[in-house]
């Protein structure tokens, strides 16, 4: 991953501060703006559904910035599957 605020959310949600990675993917949200372009016609359903198939298809980057979208704007979501499945 080439940003800092990406790498420290993935680290922080995955075993640190669930807070801390709310705080981080809101900052990371408003330093990328096109994340709101990319998602503005989406809802919920839609973005964990890219976030499936991102994760499917071993889209590490794409799968993680539509997680940090998805928490900056809602509340987290039971999202299951494999990567590469």
């Amino acid at each position: 991953m080439n940003d800092d605020l990406l790498s420290a959310f993935d680290a922080e949600w995955r075993t640190g501060d669930r807070a801390v990675a709310k705080q981080l993917a809101i900052a990371y949200v408003a330093a990328h703006p096109e994340l709101r372009e990319r998602f503005r016609n989406s809802d919920i359903g839609e973005i964990v559904s890219y976030i499936d198939t991102m994760r499917r298809t071993n889209d590490e980057l794409s799968r993680i910035e539509a997680d940090v979208y998805l928490l900056a704007l809602h509340e987290p979501q039971a999202i299951t599957g494999k990567m590469g499945a």
